[in-house]
């Protein structure tokens, strides 16, 4: 590792701040006759995420192992994922990650854990609407399909874009499965996938 020399002293022409990548935010900062650059985000209640810091001699080279770094995370969770269709499915780690990321409080998360705890993992879309204090099965489409496209662009994981337009709706694909045509006024069956409730599991207590 290229060694750092720490200086109170700031070198001058530092640039100007990095743009976000994927989420994270990028900080190069001089230091001595080098550069120590970190990536942090938000996390689960507000607390920081940071990545291990990066060192080197240029500017440019800290923040491309920066983002190497953040792009082979990213890589290591779509390699883990399971195909199917129509949308693939994501491991319990990249979940959490997600769940993290995201942060789900409320409404949203009491859907969530209700889904999570039902018979098989599976309820009604107006069952999951009731769980988070909203009416019918267009509560689920609108509210549990704004929560699991959160969690899907978090993920990097969307569902066909023909379908979105089609069914708006077709973002709950990315946390469960049909599993059922259901009834005309409580919405279809969503069973919702297992590395999800695992990771709604290994996140512990929560804040619903």
């Amino acid at each position: 590792m290229f060694p750092v020399m720490f200086s109170s002293t700031p070198r001058p022409g530092a640039g100007p701040a990095p743009a976000p990548h994927r989420g994270w935010r990028l900080a190069v900062t001089p230091v001595g006759d080098g550069w120590i650059g970190e990536a942090t985000r938000p996390g689960r209640n507000g607390a920081p995420r940071a990545l291990r810091c990066e060192t080197g001699p240029e500017r440019s080279g800290v923040l491309a192992a920066l983002r190497a770094r953040i792009d082979a995370r990213r890589a290591g969770f779509v390699a883990a994922r399971r195909l199917a269709e129509p949308v693939d499915v994501a491991s319990a780690e990249e979940f959490l990650d997600a769940l993290d990321a995201v942060d789900p409080q409320g409404a949203r998360l009491r859907m969530l854990t209700a889904h999570a705890a039902a018979p098989d993992r599976t309820l009604s879309a107006a069952e999951i609407a009731r769980a988070g204090g909203h009416d019918g099965a267009w509560g689920a489409a609108m509210h549990y399909g704004r929560l699991a496209r959160a969690l899907g662009e978090a993920m990097e994981l969307t569902p066909d874009p023909g379908r979105l337009a089609a069914d708006p709706s077709a973002w709950i694909e990315v946390i469960a499965e049909r599993a059922g045509p259901g009834g005309r006024e409580s919405g279809p069956l969503w069973r919702l996938h297992a590395t999800l409730a695992e990771a709604l599991d290994r996140l512990g207590p929560t804040r619903a």
